[in-house]
């Protein structure tokens, strides 16, 4: 099967999660929509991510604890070509209930989207199947890359001259809950 890239405005796919289960045949079809201040905004399915450069087969080397493929953000990027005034890129999960929204410069080479495991697309239960991870963050603080950026089950990026939406914890106590709920099963670390 060819890689499925598309413009954004040709195709209108939204995840739900729930009725998703594991079906690696739906997985691999469902899209990454890149949105915004772009030349060339698309869709990205699970094949049009493995046909890209700047593919990491062993995400682990890179981000320990983190098992599965990637490709560099940068890569993507190359492809949608942000404009001039592309200054952030915000990070939401596919059903909108988490963004992270970071200057471009700060995030281009220090970041991959995670995608397969094996030979099949990253599975939900470990936050595919598109999955945002920050190379090196620092431990979890209120500076701008952190571990608090990586956003499971990424389902649009969205590149704008402004912040975007940023749900990231911004206090001691809220980065306390967001990583107990996440030790719980929850959150998007």
């Amino acid at each position: 099967m060819p890689p499925l890239i598309t413009t954004s405005t040709q195709v209108s796919h939204k995840l739900d999660l729930r009725g998703l289960g594991q079906d690696n045949n739906t997985i691999m079809e469902t899209l990454l929509r890149v949105t915004g201040s772009a030349n060339n905004p698309q869709d990205f399915n699970f094949n049009a991510l493995a046909s890209l450069p700047d593919q990491v087969p062993d995400t682990s080397k890179l981000v320990a604890g983190r098992e599965g493929s990637s490709v560099r953000l940068a890569a993507l990027l190359r492809v949608v070509e942000p404009k001039e005034d592309a200054h952030f890129i915000t990070l939401e999960s596919t059903g909108g209930d988490f963004s992270a929204s970071i200057a471009i410069d700060a995030i281009v080479d220090q970041s991959l989207i995670l995608y397969r495991l094996g030979n099949a697309p990253l599975p939900i239960n470990k936050g595919g199947p598109f999955r945002f991870l920050v190379i090196d963050p620092s431990a979890c603080t209120l500076d701008e890359i952190d571990a608090c950026a990586n956003v499971k089950h990424l389902g649009r990026i969205d590149l704008s001259p402004y912040q975007g939406r940023d749900m990231r914890p911004t206090s001691v106590n809220e980065h306390a809950q967001h990583h107990e709920n996440e030790l719980h099963g929850g959150g998007v670390a």
